[in-house]
């Protein structure tokens, strides 16, 4: 299978599908823009106030079902009810086994580790890796249409240009042409924060 370019479309000869070039540039840089952020927000959230406001938020969830209780809110610490400092344990507890599923994870076809899927194949899925300590390391969200958002609205999916109207100055990424390429270089003292 092979692409031959033509006046800014490709034509897929197996299928004869034809894909717009700008769309599918677009769609990417959508997609990591997101996950840049959502990595970077993740980790650089102060740990001191996580503790104080994680305790209050698991009392409140005592005896709830989990659906009455995920906001679906990616925030200082957390994605959803999940908190950067749970252990696997207290995930699938959360979560409950019917939601869980360990699965094999590869980086260029060489494994690297075991981690948590929710809701495997659903859009509400979170691909969860851990650290050496057994906390969250890093939380993924890869489906189109997944309810998980920043309060400001930014999701996957959410545009190049919306992404530059929400930090109000031109946001810089790193190039395209190589492995583990796309993640933001530089928000130009912008008003979003990594």
């Amino acid at each position: 299978m092979f692409l031959q370019k033509n006046k800014q479309t490709f034509k897929l000869r197996q299928s004869n599908c034809f894909y717009n070039e700008s769309l599918i540039l677009k769609a990417f840089i959508s997609y990591i823009a997101f996950i840049s952020l959502f990595y970077f927000s993740f980790l650089a959230c102060n740990t001191e106030n996580r503790k104080a406001n994680s305790v209050g938020f698991e009392n409140e969830m005592e005896g709830m079902d989990i659906t009455q209780i995920n906001d679906f809110i990616i925030d200082s610490g957390r994605v959803g009810i999940i908190r950067d400092t749970d252990s696997k344990e207290n995930i699938i507890q959360k979560f409950g086994n019917e939601h869980i599923q360990l699965d094999s994870f590869f980086l260029e076809g060489m494994y690297q580790e075991m981690i948590l899927l929710i809701d495997s194949g659903k859009n509400e899925e979170l691909e969860i890796h851990f650290n050496e300590d057994n906390k969250v390391a890093v939380i993924g969200i890869k489906q189109n249409k997944s309810p998980y958002h920043y309060k400001n609205g930014i999701k996957v999916g959410t545009s190049l240009f919306d992404l530059t109207q929400l930090n109000k100055k031109p946001i810089e990424f790193y190039g395209f042409g190589w492995d583990y390429s796309g993640r933001i270089a530089a928000l130009n003292n912008g008003k979003l924060k990594t």
